[in-house]
């Protein structure tokens, strides 16, 4: 997974940067699409993989042992589905969250950059986002 975030030798863009630290939002969001995908390969796999496991309780013979086995497997199965369903929720979760975040990043970028632009416009008001029109 790539890095996200890096340093840069920024002094001007406010909150933008916060102790030097500086997010790239494209990164960001390439990396949520990257837990979506896992997620998604996750589950899949997890279903294939039990549907092997998936056979009727004849399949494990008529001893008390076999009944038994064959009921160990079936709850095994479900907490597999039930641990994998987590799973797959909170990689979605995180990379929503990540998408959330990289637009905040971006918004943040491009009012600083306004900001930066803005002062050094001659005439311009600090802290406006466009120049008025006259």
């Amino acid at each position: 997974m790539p890095i996200v975030i890096a340093r840069t030798p920024t002094d001007d863009l406010g909150p933008v940067v916060a102790g030097g630290i500086r997010a790239d939002p494209l990164l960001m969001a390439h990396s949520a699409a990257e837990m979506l995908t896992a997620s998604a390969i996750l589950g899949e796999g997890a279903r294939r993989a039990l549907l092997a496991l998936d056979a009727p309780d004849s399949a494990y013979g008529c001893t008390g042992a076999a009944r038994r086995l064959a009921r160990i497997l079936q709850t095994s199965g479900h907490e597999v589905r039930a641990t994998v369903a987590r799973l797959t929720a909170s990689l979605e979760g995180d990379a929503d969250r990540l998408y959330r975040i990289a637009f905040a990043w971006q918004e943040a970028d491009e009012s600083a950059a306004r900001r930066v632009a803005g002062r050094r416009q001659p005439g311009a008001v600090a802290g406006m986002d466009r120049p008025s029109v006259r």
